[in-house]
């Protein structure tokens, strides 16, 4: 009976439990019987997470609501450390608020606690969480993207096709497979496929998140299936650094009732501190009728939010990718109704107010999915890869102003995709993490900072080996008559070989296999600098190689996998090098390769398709050996040969050489005093005394923040910091205006002109439409000249129809009274070449912005008709005035483009000509042999006249030529070239091909002001590419600095946009108000609170009141300012005594 009571008694809990009863908790002392409501309490204790609690590196999810088998648990929450983690929601005026959680990382890991308070009905409970946010990593910028990630899934037909797959790429467009083209990641839940891959770096920098659509079509049930009966889940993996992933994880987004969850895309939303994934999914409720895209959002990709609509269109859309461009979004989604590509932009990412943007280029396309769009690390340039799925699969068009939505497509030989790549996303990454993917994927080895191999050719020969001082053993070996001999001007050894048949040094066979990446450097003092030679070579015979020559004045590197008729080469035109030691570097890399002449990047081939790893393995290399048996044998020296696995950059190469190309920046700042009188107005000063890196002081602009005056009125003195800026000027000025020409008249203005290019067909390549008209702007600032209406003043009609004039290098002048302007253009009605200098004429009583007010005066005169002045391509006429006299100074060829003076007799008419440069250093001979594009500029007693050098791509640069202001300035022994150029291409900031300037003045008329034209886009001239017609070149402007001997220093070409100075200058106003009432310390002229706490600050040392309010503030008329003349003053403000 008792075991039968005993059953009956269990099965009555068990049953009391099942409809809610009581909950049996187990203590020391017995058996607690717990209330239902304790019961939910206790499992949502169990329930509450946070996930990666002990590794947190961006905002968490902090749940207000937990549902427990369908009861809804309520959970606020206490953080120890608001500062560290927030949990209160922020309210985001007009948007969606910010959910508690929001973390702020600290400078070093921050333990945390956080407390959740339960309730459900009548019950209660608390939870702590201790979780470690992890130290704030240094910040990722723009210019530390150094290469690129695609991950994606494979179209080739292989099991393991649907997986995911990873390539690298340092330009974005020629790709290396990672992993032999086998996945990187397998996923092996859900559908055991994944597709339509995307990855996304966290705000913070150095936390990953990838999606991927959880599907295998290759499970053989079909797309109408796919789409009906899919998959409502997406698959989850994180990494810390892009190597290292988690596992994979399903998570459920999608309604309850969704047929497929398609390629999920995510977008970091910076109000609100969450992710927000969106998707394509047909839905059971209208029968799966039309695929629409639908959104969740997340902090951790544990938990979701639901799902809501976000686009609904009258077609299907699938495909949705976002990218953000200066505060806009832009969209590009399918239309899979009639299987093309739409694009749409809005100010705010979750806008429902969409705008089209019309593109012919992209809409045109018809049977093209999978859109990915990312931009080009250092430019203002954007990839868009659309996948042509039932055709030749992905391929990448190229757009220079994403806002148009005009993109170009690239020809094959432009770019070189992973084989059979399918939907995917691209990121931009560090240097780093492009050498950690390749070194776990590629096998390549970890980039060192110092060479990996090194011959200094100094120990004493024994033998036939060549110590490696690298410390790396890679032993190299001496052949034939190969010695070291001792060189006088480096009094040190160096390796002699002496053109005998036979004689070269070896490097290991094999040390450079797989090194597509590497740095190769070597001083060489050549005597064989004719014939067919090879200086130094890798390779495996006279088929697969890698050379570099040095002739007397070419210095050429090439590489080929089918013999010398198909190289891939870089070169460079030398002044003669024979018998003299240059340093040469080859910056190799699996798409480029680069010349440095001591220390200067003088030639590069950006379109290289061959890498080093594609000539195979057991590498042979040499020093003064040909792959060729009827070459000759190098003869000559050399010394300190070095190889890095890794690029070095520009910089690191200039600054071994001493080579001074950095920006004029701001070092320290004078802080300002104001003391302000009754009824004087607050006025800042517009500049501050700064001084600056070149050991120079100065003035400099500042602006300074906003304050509300009334605050002197309370406190007695407010300090308001400024902003200084190492470039003002917001750069670009003008797009597509190259040989910019800036002129501030006496009227106030500023006028403009400058080479006219159309961009307007992407860059027009072609010439067609190029140079056809002269056009001015004019604005009472410099900026302002960005926005001015520009006016056409003269136009030339093409040659036979489609032929461009060379309208080109428009000067606008004041002369005697009347406008000028001095231009180029052709002489002939057939053949575009005979370029000469011209002349146009405004009165001065009448508006040079007007076309009709202009003359064509025709071609410049001479008073000699016999003087060689203008017989040839004559072109880039400037003006300048010294003691009296006007001078014209202008490049004519003869052979080379030279420069030349003249004394002007009158505005169009010259007196004989003087030749005062042609090229003659090696900057100035790349691409073509040039001194052009004139600029003057007298200060310090000296004339300074700058000038352009080499092709108009990114060699161009610009040089100095200096004359006394004392010196007969038609004596060509007057003017002293600088060796060196001014200013050049720069990496760092991006701007190639830095030239044509002109000078001008800043409009409080103490600064001068460089004008100049720069490109965005590091491209050299070749048999495929004439950069005169690419409309590439945009005018620029920045800061003109002077150096301490009174020389002008350019400094690098200044990236886009403003140059913040990282120095600080700071105002502080005191307030000096003396009214003569006793107690009225802020001079309102009346005694109240306000001045009672400005003795207050005082009295308690937080202020100090100036001595011009002293005898306000001494009340009591004692000479000291104490408690008593407080006193004094609350008694009358309380009206207990009359007056003071």
């Amino acid at each position: 009976m008792k075991k039968k009571l005993s059953i009956l008694l269990l099965i009555s809990i068990v049953v009391w439990i099942i409809i809610g009863g009581p909950f049996l908790s187990a203590t020391g002392s017995g058996v607690t019987i717990l209330g239902y409501e304790d019961q939910i309490i206790e499992t949502a204790k169990s329930m509450l997470t946070i996930p990666n609690s002990n590794d947190i590196r961006g905002n968490i999810t902090l749940p207000t609501k937990l549902n427990v088998n369908g009861n809804i648990v309520n959970i606020s929450w206490t953080s120890d450390k608001p500062h560290v983690i927030n949990t209160n929601e922020i309210q985001n005026s007009n948007y969606y608020s910010t959910p508690p959680g929001v973390v702020t990382r600290q400078a070093a890991d921050t333990d945390v606690t956080l407390t959740a308070f339960l309730s459900y009905g009548m019950s209660t409970g608390t939870v702590n969480i201790k979780v470690k946010v992890k130290a704030k990593p240094v910040p990722v910028k723009e210019s530390d993207y150094k290469g690129y990630l695609f991950a994606y899934f494979s179209g080739a037909n292989r099991p393991d096709a649907e997986q995911i797959y990873f390539a690298a790429s340092e330009d974005g467009l020629f790709w290396t497979e990672l992993n032999k083209n086998n996945p990187v990641l397998v996923s092996n839940v859900g559908d055991k496929g994944v597709r339509d891959p995307f990855i996304i770096r966290s705000p913070e920098g150095d936390k990953f998140y990838m999606v991927a659509t959880d599907l295998r079509i290759a499970n053989g049930a079909g797309w109408t299936a796919a789409q009906r009966s899919g998959s409502k889940c997406v698959v989850v993996w994180e990494s810390n650094d892009l190597v290292n992933w988690s596992k994979e994880r399903l998570v459920k987004v999608a309604r309850d009732d969704a047929g497929c969850t398609w390629a999920p895309e995510i977008v970091y939303d910076d109000i609100t501190g969450e992710y927000v994934l969106f998707w394509a999914s047909r839905v059971a409720q209208d029968n799966y009728a039309k695929q629409r895209i639908y959104m969740a959002k997340t902090r951790d990709f544990y938990t979701f939010t639901e799902p809501v609509l976000w686009i609904e269109k009258s077609h299907d859309v699938i495909d949705t990718t976002v990218i953000k461009h200066n505060g806009m979004y832009y969209r590009f989604s399918k239309n899979e109704s009639n299987k093309t590509i739409f694009i749409e932009k809005a100010s705010q990412f979750l806008s429902n107010n969409y705008q089209q943007v019309f593109s012919q280029s992209v809409g045109s396309l018809s049977g093209v999915e999978g859109p990915a769009v990312f931009k080009f690390n250092g430019e203002n340039k954007w990839c868009l890869l659309l996948d042509d799925y039932g055709g030749s699969g992905y391929f990448p068009m190229v757009t220079h102003d994403i806002s148009t939505g005009e993109f170009t497509k690239l020809s094959p030989s432009q770019y070189s995709l992973p084989s059979a790549p399918r939907h995917g996303t691209v990121i931009q990454i560090t240097q780093s993490e492009y050498d950690a993917v390749m070194e776990k994927w590629a096998g390549r080895q970890k980039p060192q900072k110092d060479p990996v191999l090194e011959y200094k050719f100094d120990e004493r020969l024994s033998g036939r080996t060549i110590v490696d001082t690298s410390g790396n053993n890679n032993t190299g070996t001496l052949n034939g008559n190969a010695t070291y001999v001792m060189d006088r001007k480096k009094n040190s050894q160096v390796l002699y070989l002496d053109g005998t048949s036979g004689t070269f040094a070896a490097f290991p066979q094999g040390f450079f296999d797989g090194m597509s990446t590497m740095t190769i450097s070597m001083d060489i003092k050549p005597v064989t600098v004719s014939g067919n030679f090879f200086t130094f070579t890798i390779g495996k015979d006279n088929v697969k190689y890698m050379f570099l020559r040095t002739r007397d004045t070419e210095i050429r590197n090439a590489i080929t996998l089918n013999s010398y008729g198909s190289e891939q080469d870089a070169k460079i035109t030398t002044a003669p090098i024979a018998n003299k030691w240059m340093n040469i570097k080859l910056v190799i890399t699996p798409r480029t390769m680069a010349i440095y002449k001591d220390g200067y990047l003088l030639g590069k081939n950006n379109n290289i398709s061959i890498s080093v790893s594609n000539l195979g393995s057991d590498l042979l290399a040499y020093l003064g050996k040909s792959f060729y048996s009827a070459d000759l044998y190098f003869k000559g020296y050399f010394d300190n040969v070095k190889v890095y696995n890794r690029a070095l950059s520009q910089e690191e190469i200039e600054k071994e050489f001493g080579i001074k190309n950095e920006a004029i920046k701001i070092i320290s700042a004078e802080d300002v005093v104001i003391k302000i009188n009754k009824g004087e107005e607050i006025k800042l000063p517009s500049r501050v005394n700064v001084k600056y890196s070149n050991g120079t002081s100065g003035t400099a602009r500042v602006v300074w923040d906003s304050f509300d005056e009334k605050e002197l009125l309370n406190s007695g003195s407010i300090t308001v910091e400024g902003t200084l800026y190492n470039n003002e000027y917001n750069n670009p000025l003008i797009l597509n205006r190259a040989d910019p020409f800036i002129y501030r008249h006496t009227d106030g203005y500023y006028y403009f002109t400058a080479s006219y290019m159309d961009a307007s067909s992407g860059r027009n390549n072609v010439g067609m439409y190029q140079y056809d008209r002269i056009v001015i702007r004019r604005a009472k600032t410099i900026e302002g000249l960005s926005s001015a209406e520009e006016k056409v003043i003269y136009t030339k009609a093409p040659l036979e129809g489609n032929k461009s004039p060379h309208v080109w290098a428009p000067e606008i002048h004041f002369i005697d009274g009347d406008w000028y302007i001095y231009y180029a253009t052709t002489a002939s009605n057939t053949d575009v070449w005979q370029i000469r200098p011209h002349v146009l004429k405004c009165p001065g009583n009448l508006d040079p912005m007007v076309k009709s007010n202009w003359q064509d005066l025709g071609q410049m005169r001479k008073v000699n008709p016999s003087d060689m002045a203008f017989r040839g391509f004559s072109l880039d006429a400037t003006v300048f005035e010294h003691k009296g006299v006007r001078y014209l100074v202008w490049a004519q060829n003869d052979p080379y483009s030279n420069l030349y003076i003249a004394r002007m007799v009158d505005p169009i008419t010259i007196d004989n000509a003087v030749k005062i440069a042609e090229p003659v250093y090696d900057w100035e001979k790349q691409g073509h042999q040039v001194n052009e594009g004139a600029a003057v500029i007298k200060r310090n007693g000296k004339i300074f006249l700058t000038y352009s050098a080499s092709a108009t791509d990114a060699s161009y640069c610009v040089g100095l030529l200096t004359a006394d202001e004392n010196s007969n300035l038609l004596n060509p022994d007057s003017w002293v070239k600088k060796p060196e150029p001014i200013m050049w291409s720069n990496a760092s900031t991006g701007q190639y091909g830095p030239g044509h300037n002109s000078f001008t003045v800043s409009e409080d008329g103490v600064d001068d002001i460089i004008v100049y034209h720069a490109r965005r886009e590091e491209r050299y001239i070749s048999n495929n590419y004439e950069p005169l017609y690419d409309a590439d070149r945009h005018t620029r402007i920045q800061k003109l600095y002077w150096n301490p001997d009174g020389t002008p220093y350019f400094g690098i070409p200044a990236p886009d946009g403003k140059v913040v100075s990282q120095i600080k200058v700071s105002a502080k106003i005191i307030n000096e108000m003396q009214t003569g009432i006793k107690g009225d310390i802020n001079g309102d002229g009346e005694v109240d609170s306000r001045d009672c706490a400005m003795l207050t600050r005082h009295l308690l040392n937080i202020t100090e009141l100036s001595e011009k309010v002293h005898f306000n503030a001494d009340v009591t008329g004692d000479g000291v300012i104490d408690s008593r003349d407080y006193s004094l003053m609350i008694r009358f403000i309380l009206g207990v005594i009359p007056s003071l």
